[in-house]
C-alpha cells in the first residue's frame, strides 16, 4: 500500500498543480460564480483520474527539486488559463464600449467575475458563457490541458518564449474582437450624435444634450436586436479557432 501511494503521489501532485493553475484563471471555470472549493475539487478530481489511471508507474526524469517542478506545473497551468482568458475578455470590452457610447456606464456591478464593470459588459459576458457551454468550448479548454500532457509529461516541461508571448497576443486579439462585436452599435450611436449635432445647429432651440441620451439608448437596444446574435456567433467561432492555436502552442 505504501509503495502504491509513493508511486502515484508524485504524478498526482504535479498534475494537480497544472490543473489548479488552469482552473484558477481560465474562462468558464473562474470567477466568483464558481466557488473556490468547487474549482479546487474539480482540479483534484481531474488530477486523480489522469494521474492514477493514465500515468501508472510514472517516474519523473527531471533533475530539478520537487518544489521547483511543482511551481513549473502551476505556472504552465496559469499560462494556459491566461491565454484563453485574454481572448475571452473580448466580451467585456464589447459591453463596456457600448455602455460608454450610449451613456449607460454608470450602472456598475461586480457580476460573475468580481470585477467592477458596466452592467452591459456583464450581460455580454453571461451570454458568451452560455454560448460557449452550448458549443462545448469548455470541453475544448480541458482538451488543451490534456494535450499539453502529451507533449510535456508531468515534471518534464521545456519552457518556450512563444508561450509567454501568446498572452499579450491573445489580449490584443480579444480587444480587437470586442471592438468588432460592438462596431455596428457604435456606428448607429455615432450617426445619431452627428445627426443631433446638425439638428441642434439648425434649430438652436432644441435641447440636443437632453434628447441625445434617450435616443442613444433606444438605438443601442435596436442595434443589439439586429447585431447581437451575429456578434456572439463571431466570438464563438473566433474563440474555437484560437483554441486550436492553444493546442499548437501547448499541445501535440
Amino acid at each position: 500500500m505504501e509503495e502504491w501511494f509513493a508511486n502515484i503521489s508524485t504524478p498526482f501532485f504535479l498534475v494537480a498543480a497544472r490543473f489548479s493553475g488552469f482552473f484558477a484563471i481560465a474562462p468558464l471555470f473562474s470567477g466568483v460564480a464558481i466557488p473556490l472549493r468547487y474549482r479546487a475539487g474539480l482540479a483534484l478530481v481531474c488530477a486523480w483520474i489522469f494521474g492514477v489511471y493514465f500515468l501508472p508507474g510514472f517516474e519523473s526524469s527531471s533533475a530539478s527539486p520537487f518544489w521547483a517542478t511543482l511551481a513549473s506545473e502551476l505556472v504552465l497551468g496559469l499560462t494556459l488559463g491566461a491565454t484563453a482568458g485574454a481572448l475571452f475578455a473580448a466580451l467585456s470590452v464589447a459591453g463596456s464600449v457600448v455602455a460608454y457610447g450610449c451613456g449607460l456606464s454608470f450602472p456598475v456591478d461586480e457580476g460573475m467575475t468580481n470585477e467592477a464593470a458596466p452592467i452591459l459588459a456583464h450581460f455580454f459576458t453571461l451570454m458568451g458563457v452560455a454560448l460557449l457551454f452550448a458549443s462545448n468550448a469548455h470541453i475544448m479548454l480541458l482538451e488543451s490541458v490534456l494535450r499539453s500532457f502529451e507533449t510535456f509529461p508531468p515534471g518534464e516541461i521545456t519552457w518556450r518564449d512563444a508561450w509567454f508571448l501568446s498572452v499579450p497576443h491573445m489580449f490584443s486579439e480579444g480587444f480587437s474582437l470586442g471592438i468588432h462585436i460592438a462596431l455596428p452599435i457604435l456606428t448607429l450611436l455615432l450617426l445619431a450624435q452627428i445627426g443631433m449635432a446638425a439638428a441642434n445647429r439648425a434649430l438652436p432651440q432644441l435641447n440636443g444634450f437632453a434628447l441625445i441620451f434617450p435616443i442613444c439608448i433606444l438605438l443601442m437596444l435596436f442595434g443589439l436586436l439586429l447585431s447581437f446574435g451575429g456578434g456572439m456567433m463571431l466570438f464563438v467561432g473566433h474563440f474555437s479557432e484560437r483554441l486550436e492555436t492553444l493546442w499548437e502552442l501547448f499541445g501535440a
